[in-house]
């Protein structure tokens, strides 16, 4: 199969399918005129590391992987743990968000723009601060 064909068959660059050549994932025969042939074994791997790609693994990871250094099994299991922490880092980011929105008012002080009298909440910015 050409180049050609498999961008056409699985949707993808030239690019794409030159960097995986380059980072050692594929290693597609060449014919008289130098120009890549992929077999059903180039392409079945290709549709493989892009399915990792699509659950965010890398390509380190699906280099270690390939070299059978690490279990598909072992990375999905780490990346569900990632997902997870961040997933816990995402709500305590959105339950900060709530509950400073939750507020009525708020005055924006700059510097010593303090006003002690409001009923307002107070967000103050540092003029040596802002850029």
């Amino acid at each position: 199969m050409t180049t050609h064909e498999v961008e056409e068959m699985l949707d993808i660059t030239k690019r794409t399918l030159i960097y995986y050549e380059n980072e050692g994932l594929v290693k597609p025969l060449r014919d008289n005129n130098n120009y890549r042939c992929y077999n059903q074994d180039d392409v079945s791997k290709i549709k493989f590391i892009l399915l990792l790609r699509e659950m965010d693994v890398t390509i380190e990871e699906i280099k270690q992987i390939i070299n059978k250094k690490k279990s598909i099994r072992d990375v999905l299991e780490n990346k569900k743990d990632l997902i997870k922490q961040r997933q816990l880092d995402l709500d305590h980011i959105d339950e900060k968000i709530n509950n400073y929105i939750k507020r009525k008012k708020v005055k924006i002080a700059v510097d010593n723009d303090l006003d002690y009298g409001t009923i307002y909440d107070r967000l103050y910015f540092y003029k040596d601060f802002l850029q």
